[in-house]
């Protein structure tokens, strides 16, 4: 259902990470923007990431799926992250450079599966209220 607010999260998850991304740099150095597509490790990262919250909003009717898949794309999130992180501070940081805002994206999708992952839970409890009092 594209009309349960999880859904809208979901979808702003995968708009964050399937066609924002590309517009932000990473990483600023010498001038020049270090864009996602110039890494395909953190290319192929997003385009899953893009996929597990795209696959999650048609998995409206099996809720425990849709949460697993959410805590998934999480996890991948939060490596991606550390992976950025460690890029960064390696390659980056001691010759100068800046973090870009497309370096943040990881941590909003983040944010926003949560928060997806909190309104499934909540449907879930209330489904199950509801068949107590059948």
């Amino acid at each position: 259902m594209i009309q349960r607010i999880q859904s809208v999260y979901l979808f702003l998850a995968a708009i964050c990470s399937g066609i924002v991304i590309f517009f932000m740099p990473l990483f600023q150095f010498e001038g020049k923007d270090y864009m996602i597509l110039q890494d395909p490790i953190f290319f192929g990262m997003t385009v899953l990431s893009t996929l597990i919250s795209i696959f999650s909003i048609f998995r409206y009717k099996n809720r425990q799926q849709q949460v697993v898949s959410g805590r998934i794309n999480i996890i991948l999130n939060f490596v991606f992250f550390g992976m950025l992180m460690y890029m960064f501070y390696d390659t980056f940081a001691k010759d100068g450079g800046s973090l870009g805002t497309g370096a943040f994206i990881p941590l909003a999708v983040v944010i926003l599966v949560t928060l997806a992952n909190r309104g499934i839970m909540k449907d879930e409890t209330l489904v199950r209220a509801a068949d107590r009092l059948r």
